[in-house]
């Protein structure tokens, strides 16, 4: 999944049994919303922001830039 412009709310990122693509975020929004773990084998974020209220547990984590954060606070 690419995500390069706007804001984009999802429920959840999950791994599929054939090995899931990667997130690819260089900009704009993207909020991950469910109330369940998502679990991913690779982000890459070189701009934009990651947040929303889901927990996501991440095998391989890339971040070169860019803001993660919560509805309550950054994370960084």
């Amino acid at each position: 999944m690419v995500h390069r412009q706007s804001t984009t709310t999802i429920k959840s990122l999950q791994r599929d049994s054939a090995g899931d693509e990667p997130l690819l975020l260089s900009g704009g929004r993207l909020d991950i919303s469910d109330s369940e773990t998502s679990d991913v084998d690779r982000i890459t974020q070189s701009g934009g922001i990651l947040g929303g209220t889901a927990t996501v547990s991440v095998a391989n984590l890339t971040w070169t830039e860019g803001t993660q954060d919560t509805p309550n606070a950054p994370f960084s």
